[in-house]
């Protein structure tokens, strides 16, 4: 059996160049957090029930919208709106794809304005003549080698921010599913074992979607026979329950 192969999310942290001399972190925190005088143990712990407090109403509040359950007619009007969105992006995106034609035309209609009049739109043509914008290739000064390694550091620093956001997105995904996974399992053998149990259990009328467990009796009338179907919804754990709107009084 071949032996499992493991690669890490988030990036290796690389050794520093050159440490940071004390005159330096010193400065770095003063300019943060303010002066050491100022700082004592219950600024410290404020400042510690504070980013508690901050972690646990997100967590609430993600919790409290992954719970919260919409009905028919707010999914609709969820769709219509997400609909409404999606065409305001796509003409923004087109207004400014044709901005941008414009002005490469314009450009070009220095070097050959036929072809880059073409192009052109015809507001463009009334409010610009041909050959007005130019453009010349401008060599930048050379920067220090200071500037240089501060680029360098605080590129690195938002690369590996970057990386440690997608790390904890892909980690979160995977949590959620496998949650999913595990309530889904849980819900087809619960369904499987029902069957198994000699009930009959097919698709509901009216939701075709949806599975139901036929518990009435066949023969008898429409009335009756439809309120001994009873609908297998799944809860959030995955368990298997029957929707009390359907069950007879």
């Amino acid at each position: 059996m071949a032996e499992s192969f493991t690669l890490p999310l988030r990036p290796i942290p690389e050794k520093r160049d050159r440490p940071d001399t004390l005159p330096v972190e010193i400065a770095q925190i003063n300019n943060q957090w303010g002066s050491f005088r100022e700082v004592n143990e219950d600024v410290l712990r404020n400042k510690i029930v504070e980013e508690e407090e901050k972690d646990g109403l997100e967590e609430v509040e993600e919790s409290d919208q992954d719970a919260t359950d919409l009905d028919s007619t707010e999914r609709l009007e969820q769709l219509y709106k997400r609909r409404a969105e999606i065409t305001q992006f796509a003409m923004q995106a087109h207004m400014e794809t044709m901005f941008a034609l414009d002005f490469v035309s314009l450009l070009l209609s220095k070097q050959a304005p036929r072809q880059a009049e073409t192009s052109m739109s015809a507001f463009l043509k009334q409010v610009a003549p041909l050959g007005s914008l130019n453009a010349e290739v401008v060599h930048p000064p050379p920067k220090p080698e200071s500037t240089t390694k501060d680029v360098s550091a605080v590129s690195r620093g938002w690369r590996i921010q970057n990386f440690n956001a997608a790390a904890n997105k892909l980690l979160q995904a995977a949590s959620r599913l496998e949650t999913e996974v595990a309530s889904e399992t849980r819900y087809w053998n619960e369904v499987l074992a029902v069957k198994d149990k000699g009930w009959k259990v097919s698709r509901l009328p009216l939701e075709r979607q949806s599975l139901g467990v036929q518990y009435g009796f066949l023969e008898a009338t429409p009335v009756f026979r439809d309120r001994g179907l009873a609908s297998l919804r799944r809860a959030e754990d995955g368990a298997l329950s029957l929707d009390e709107r359907l069950i007879p009084p």
